[in-house]
């Protein structure tokens, strides 16, 4: 179900001539995620926030996202899971995983970066912490986890 200032509905209700932007399956599965969704891209969830003027503005001059980004970001094919968080200020966890061809990471990259600048300026930190595989081994990748000026956990 999508709800929100954008839309109420059920995905289902979505028109049929948007089919290469609807989900190709939307899975619950309590023992392991509240939600996944693997789509073709995030437009008809995301679209209408990420174009709106006063949105996009924002976007634009605060974290360095201009349009030209923020389509890559809203095209690319999508894995959006949220999972339950034990302990901390929020109760569940969004992770997203963008699928991007190979010329579009550079500037993928650079907008990223543009966001850390934008949130460094605002008195957040980053703390990097070392990726695990799922059989408990360390990768040589880390996540960047970004806490604000109060201390707290806001996502990485």
């Amino acid at each position: 179900m999508a709800k929100g200032p954008v839309a109420s509905r059920p995905f289902a209700s979505l028109p049929a001539d948007h089919a290469k932007h609807q989900a190709n399956f939307v899975r619950f599965d309590p023992s392991s995620a509240y939600l996944e969704l693997n789509s073709v891209s995030l437009q008809q969830l995301l679209g209408s926030l990420f174009n709106n003027s006063l949105f996009a503005k924002q976007l634009d001059s605060r974290y360095g996202l201009p349009k030209e980004s923020r389509d890559v970001l809203l095209n690319a094919p999508v894995i959006v899971r949220m999972d339950q968080l034990e302990a901390g200020r929020f109760q569940a966890a969004i992770q997203a995983r963008l699928m991007l061809a190979a010329g579009q990471i550079d500037m993928t990259k650079r907008s990223l970066d543009a966001v850390a600048t934008a949130l460094l300026k605002r008195g957040f930190q980053r703390v990097q912490h070392p990726l695990l595989f799922p059989d408990g081994r360390l990768s040589n990748r880390v996540a960047d986890v970004w806490f604000d000026p109060q201390g707290h956990n806001q996502g990485g």
